[in-house]
């Protein structure tokens, strides 16, 4: 059964993972390496540390605006997947640009 150290040694290589495709290859690497009993655990750490740290509201309430409407968020939305090579490169620089 897999110790302290290997399931911190998976969470720290998740989080600094260089891409979202290494990332999605290591979390799927925790069956192989952890029992059954332990994948709640692990995911909830790993969620912990990857993902609640940068969960905040910004607002409590949407108002709504003319350029939420569905065309204007399918153009933005293509132009991400566009630049982002069909969101593969989500690196903070990669959004940034």
């Amino acid at each position: 059964m897999p110790g302290h150290n290997q399931r911190q040694d998976i969470i720290e290589a998740i989080i600094s993972a260089a891409t979202a495709n290494e990332r999605v290859r290591l979390i799927r690497q925790v069956p192989e390496k952890f029992g059954k009993a332990e994948h709640q655990e692990i995911y909830s750490d790993i969620a912990k540390a990857a993902y609640v740290t940068d969960l905040s509201p910004d607002f409590a309430f949407v108002h709504w605006r003319e350029d939420y409407e569905l065309p204007d968020i399918e153009r933005a939305y293509k132009v991400t997947c566009d630049k982002t090579e069909l969101f593969e490169n989500t690196r903070p620089q990669d959004l940034a640009a």
